[in-house]
């Protein structure tokens, strides 16, 4: 995954460089400046899957009921589309 997120930087960088003229050191400079966010970002989502699977694992039945309840308003609003 890190190579693949490497080459996408990469490219991100070229594709900037030719359509806009930004150097590709600036945009090094953005990412660096974003990365603290990215992994605050990261942490939160991880503590909050952490929270959201002890929940489903304390309460099975009302998860099942919760996307239960999620699924028939999706089908329902989609059946409306007609």
């Amino acid at each position: 995954m890190a190579d693949s997120l490497s080459d996408a930087i990469r490219k991100l960088e070229e594709v900037a460089k030719a359509k806009t003229g930004i150097d590709a050191e600036k945009i090094r400079r953005v990412i660096d400046d974003l990365k603290p966010q990215v992994e605050n970002l990261k942490e939160k989502t991880e503590d909050f899957s952490k929270e959201l699977d002890k929940q489903v694992h304390e309460k099975p039945w009302m998860a099942i009921g919760i996307v239960a309840a999620i699924a028939l308003l999706i089908g329902y609003l989609l059946g409306r589309r007609d």
